[in-house]
C-alpha cells in the first residue's frame, strides 16, 4: 500500500460566495463554478521519494445544475 506524508499550504480561490462547496461535491452558490486550487509542500514524502518544496494546482470548474 502507498504511504504518504505531506505538510504544506493549501490555498484555493472561486467565484462562490463562501468556501468553495464543489469541492465537498455541492452545487456552486452561483450558477457555475471555476476554481483554483493550490498547494506547496513544505516537506513530505510518497513511497519514499521526497516531494518537499513542491507546488502543485488544480482549475476544475462545475458547469452547475
Amino acid at each position: 500500500m502507498a504511504n504518504w506524508n505531506v505538510k504544506g499550504t493549501y490555498v484555493e480561490a472561486c467565484n462562490c460566495e463562501a468556501v468553495c462547496p464543489c469541492i465537498f461535491l455541492s452545487p456552486p452558490t452561483d450558477g457555475s463554478c471555476t476554481v483554483m486550487i493550490g498547494w506547496h509542500i513544505d516537506e513530505g514524502s510518497f513511497d519514499g521519494t521526497s516531494l518537499g518544496d513542491l507546488n502543485a494546482a488544480l482549475r476544475p470548474t462545475h458547469p452547475g445544475t
